[in-house]
């Protein structure tokens, strides 16, 4: 005859879960609670605020370049268009005599053109507003000639000065063998 005892196998026993706290990395966990995932209000305003400052620094970068390619463009467009007025000044000079020599005011010039024409050309202030201004190169034929701009609104001409070397006032036609050297200084800025 057996004997029946009470004994049961390890692998019968039925496991009983006990509410204890175990910890996993950092959060603590309940036994047999299963965590809700997503993020918290904290992490998620930490997030924005980083997000944000990004945002901003990269804005700022952003904005500097638009501003810097902005005043890149207008200096071209003065420079260019300073250089378009310089070449239509050396041009009507090639070919003219009786350059002024010590009669012209600074920042003046005058001369006689191929054509018999008495040519200034100067500097004058235009108004633009109220308290707008800007320096612009202008051309005037004869004495009681009007004066016509002949540089572009956008060219702010803040200097300009002739320097006239081999001209005399004694030879209006100048010595043939070595014609006046003319040099033109002149600083803009765009407007």
């Amino acid at each position: 005859m057996t004997k029946k005892t009470n004994i049961k196998k390890f692998s019968q026993i039925k496991r009983v879960k006990l509410p204890a706290l175990i910890t996993s990395g950092y959060r603590f966990e309940v036994a047999g609670y299963k965590p809700r995932t997503g993020f918290t209000i904290v992490e998620l305003l930490v997030a924005i605020g980083l997000f944000g400052v990004i945002v901003s620094i990269a804005m700022g970068g952003f904005v500097r370049a638009l501003r810097t390619q902005r005043q890149i463009v207008a200096l071209i467009t003065a420079n260019s268009n300073m250089s378009l007025v310089i070449e239509q000044i050396s041009r009507e000079m090639r070919t003219g005599n009786s350059f002024c020599a010590s009669a012209c005011p600074i920042g003046e010039l005058n001369f006689t053109n191929s054509r018999g024409e008495r040519i200034f050309y100067g500097i004058k202030t235009i108004t633009t507003g109220r308290f707008g201004y800007y320096g612009a190169i202008v051309r005037r034929v004869g004495d009681d000639g009007e004066c016509a701009q002949i540089t572009a609104d956008s060219v702010n001409v803040r200097n300009l000065n002739f320097k006239l070397f081999g001209a005399s006032d004694a030879l209006p036609e100048g010595n043939p063998y070595f014609p006046p050297r003319i040099t033109i200084i002149v600083s803009i800025s765009p407007s």
